[in-house]
C-alpha cells in the first residue's frame, strides 16, 4: 500500500486523489503523461506538495511550464513512506488480517483528524488507540523526512499558481462554524487568478483579502497570541511612520514593510492536558510565528491596514 501521483480525466479519477494522504508519494509515471499531455496540447493542472512541484518544474522547459497550471498545498512535512508501510504491517499482525484500505482523515463527521482502516476480514477499525499511532507520530514530527525540518519552501511568497490548504480559524476570520471543514485558497499569480475567475460562479467563495487572516492549527484554541499580535502591530506601526517620515512612497512601503514574530512552544502548549484529547496540532515543533506586513495605505485618513498570518515552520 502506497500513495502514488496519478493522472485523472475523469470524476472518477478525481475521487481518487480526494481526501488527505500524510505519507511520502512516487511520481511513479506522472512525469512521462505529462509529457505526452504537453505534446498533444491538453490542459494540465499539477498538484502536489511545495517541494515535488518544485522538482517537476525543473524537468520541463519554460514554454512547457507555461502549459502547466502549478498548484501546492500548505504542508506540515512528509512522512516516510517507510513509516507508513511499517505501521500497515503492525496492523496486519494485530488484526491478523491484511489492510485494504485506510483514511487519514473521515469526514463524514468533522474535519478533525481521525484515522480508520478497513481488514480484509471485512472488520473496521476507527477512532482506536493502535490505528491512531500513525497520527500521533505525524503531529510530533517523529515520521517526517529530515530535509522537511529545512525546507525551502516554507514562505509566504509560493512559486505555484494556486495554494490551497485547510483554512484553520475560519470561524474566527469569517465568523463561520462548520464542523466538516473549509478550504483557504491563495492565488499567486495572473493565470492563478483568472482560473478563479472563470470558476468563482460554481463556488461558494468568501474573499478575506482585507481582514485579519491567520492560517494556523486550532490558533485561537491552543493560546491566547494577543501579545505577539500587538508586538507585530507595535513593530510595523513605529517603522510604516519612519519610513513616511524619510518620504518613502505607498509602494515602497508595502514592499519593504515586514515583520516575524516567533511564538515560543510554552504558548502553544500551555493547555496541554485539556487539548491531548480532542487535538494534535499543539504538538507541532518550535518554529510558530506570526508574519505582519502592510496591506494597504490611505494617506488621507492617516491610516493604513496590516495583514498577519500565523504560518508554521513545517506549513
Amino acid at each position: 500500500m502506497e500513495a502514488v501521483h496519478i493522472r485523472g480525466i475523469n470524476e472518477n479519477d478525481i475521487k481518487k486523489m480526494r481526501t488527505s494522504k500524510y505519507v511520502e508519494s512516487s511520481l511513479g509515471n506522472i512525469l512521462k503523461l505529462m509529457k505526452n499531455d504537453i505534446k498533444n496540447n491538453e490542459k494540465i493542472m499539477l498538484v502536489s506538495s511545495p517541494c515535488y512541484v518544485a522538482t517537476i518544474k525543473k524537468t520541463f522547459s519554460e514554454s512547457e511550464r507555461n502549459q502547466i497550471i502549478w498548484v501546492d498545498f500548505l504542508c506540515h512535512g512528509m512522512p516516510s513512506k517507510k513509516v507508513f508501510q511499517d505501521h500497515i504491517k503492525y496492523l496486519e499482525n494485530l488484526y491478523s488480517s491484511k489492510v485494504i484500505f485506510y483514511s487519514f482523515r473521515d469526514k463524514r463527521y468533522s474535519w478533525n483528524h481521525d484515522e480508520y482502516i478497513i481488514l480484509e476480514n471485512k472488520k473496521r477499525k476507527q477512532s482506536v488507540k493502535e490505528v491512531h499511532r500513525y497520527k500521533r507520530l505525524f503531529y510530533s514530527n517523529y515520521s517526517l523526512l529530515s530535509r522537511c525540518f529545512q525546507c525551502k519552501y516554507t514562505k509566504i511568497k509560493r512559486d505555484t499558481d494556486i495554494t490551497i490548504a485547510d483554512f484553520w480559524g475560519v470561524e474566527s476570520v469569517l465568523g463561520i462554524v462548520d464542523n466538516k471543514g473549509m478550504s483557504a485558497v491563495l492565488i499567486n499569480s495572473v493565470k492563478g487568478k483568472e482560473i478563479l475567475e472563470k470558476i468563482a460562479k460554481k463556488c461558494n467563495l468568501n474573499p478575506v483579502q482585507d481582514k485579519l487572516a491567520f492560517y494556523g492549527h486550532s490558533f485561537y484554541n491552543r493560546a491566547n497570541m494577543g501579545t505577539f499580535k500587538t508586538r507585530i502591530e507595535n513593530e510595523i506601526k513605529k517603522r510604516v511612520i519612519k519610513e513616511i517620515q524619510n518620504g518613502k512612497s505607498d509602494s515602497e512601503i508595502k514592499s519593504t514593510v515586514e515583520h516575524i514574530v516567533d511564538i515560543p512552544a510554552v504558548y502553544r502548549n500551555q493547555d496541554k492536558n485539556t487539548l491531548m484529547g480532542i487535538d494534535f496540532y499543539f504538538a507541532i515543533g518550535d518554529g510558530n510565528k506570526i508574519y505582519g506586513k502592510v496591506h494597504t495605505i490611505n494617506r488621507l485618513k492617516k491610516d493604513f491596514q496590516i495583514l498577519l498570518v500565523l504560518v508554521d515552520e513545517y506549513n
